[in-house]
């Protein structure tokens, strides 16, 4: 549990195993809380860096909005001080669009991508996002905000008979009800805005896999199956009767396609 200064801003990160790096981005609501489970599992074999980026979880909140490319340097920068200079690295979703940026901007010090439930365009998904968290950081209507937010992100299944989804409601609900944090979550889906790796993917030689799941509104399958389109070395592999929060949805199958893609290469 360790903090890096970037540009007078908080960094917070975590560190576990031995072994060739794997760097983890979180999605737009996840912070490093959210890999207690998988980073057991991941650090067997790999030294497991986890990022909270710019406006998540324990790291700084920022004054104002900014793109992609600044939470691309801070990321670098981290890594730098890390001596990090070759390594493996997973993004969920907004997370993997700040992943793709960073492989496309530092080809050779990324050895292998993974990309789960993510586009390699701005999506009309961000658009909407942005409309929930924004009002929610003016009102304060946490309930109002889960009721809305939730079915974009989970299963119709997994949101009536989950046992997760009962446990954490209260605290989900007053987590959006924190304007402050409604307000960083807005900030996130901003600094989306002009994202488009679509053109740039070219650049990236190493092999990848991209993860989709077939009950995703967020960011549908064909979005993943257009980044695997445009790569000369990449592997789909679509989760069935998941929503866009495979980690939460089926986190043991979620590893073990991690697990053994890095095994197999």
């Amino acid at each position: 549990m360790s903090e890096f200064i970037f540009e007078q801003k908080t960094l917070y990160y975590e560190v576990y195993g031995k072994g060739r790096p794997l760097v983890i981005l979180n999605g737009l609501l996840m912070s490093t809380t959210n890999w207690r489970y998988a980073k057991n599992v991941l650090s067997k074999n790999h030294k497991v860096i986890i990022i909270d980026m710019l406006d998540q979880g324990r790291s700084s909140r920022m004054p104002s909005n900014y793109s992609h490319t600044l939470q691309v340097e801070a990321i670098n920068q981290l890594l730098i001080s890390l001596d990090i200079i070759s390594f493996y690295m997973l993004g969920v979703s907004y997370g993997g669009n700040i992943a793709i940026e960073y492989a496309t901007t530092y080809p050779d010090r990324v050895i292998g991508l993974i990309l789960s439930n993510t586009a390699a365009v701005y999506t009309e998904a961000y658009d909407m996002l942005n409309l929930i968290f924004s009002k929610t950081a003016k009102t304060g209507n946490g309930l109002e905000c889960y009721d809305t937010l939730m079915p974009l992100l989970y299963s119709k299944d997994f949101l009536v008979n989950s046992f997760y989804i009962k446990k954490h409601y209260r605290a989900l609900v007053t987590y959006l009800s924190n304007r402050a944090m409604s307000s960083a979550l807005a900030r996130l889906t901003r600094s989306a805005v002009d994202y488009n790796q679509l053109a740039n993917l070219k650049s990236i030689s190493c092999p990848v896999l991209v993860i989709g799941c077939d009950k995703d509104i967020l960011v549908p399958v064909n979005k993943q199956q257009d980044i695997c389109d445009r790569l000369p070395d990449a592997k789909l592999v679509v989760v069935e009767n998941c929503g866009h929060s495979v980690i939460q949805e089926k986190p043991a199958e979620f590893l073990n396609i991690i697990s053994r893609w890095l095994m197999g290469i």
